[in-house]
């Protein structure tokens, strides 16, 4: 049976207390994720980075087409004070719903399934 398409959106805390080792760690994960879950040919992934604001790093956009290192590095170079999760969780859940009201990602979205990763250590 072949895998549905994946529409993915990460949204990664980028608060103050994910500095140092837990940040190195959450992107390395993120990274090998990137390397060996997704589907360059069919998924597609939105990455949204938090801490009192919300920065969306890209929307949703064919995985091909994603340069990871890139949004890595701006997860990365974002990191600030405090938490904004609920915020960032909406831009996300928005970011996924406009996809499914627009038709020029009709051929993107169809026969999908949508899945959010929050990545957060919970602190605030």
């Amino acid at each position: 049976m072949e895998r549905l398409k994946l529409i993915f959106s990460l949204v990664q805390d980028a608060s103050g207390s994910m500095a140092g080792f837990k940040m190195t760690t959450s992107l390395n994960g993120l990274r090998y994720m990137f390397q060996h879950v997704f589907d360059p040919e069919k998924d597609s992934l939105g990455v949204i980075a938090y801490n009192t604001q919300v920065k969306t790093v890209h929307r949703p956009m064919a995985v091909k087409h994603v340069d990871v290192e890139r949004d890595l590095l701006a997860i990365k170079d974002f990191v600030g004070e405090q938490t904004a999760t609920y915020d960032a969780l909406g831009a996300a859940i928005t970011s996924l719903r406009d996809m499914t009201s627009d038709a020029s990602f009709a051929a993107l979205t169809k026969d999908a399934v949508y899945q959010m990763l929050l990545v957060t250590d919970g602190d605030d």
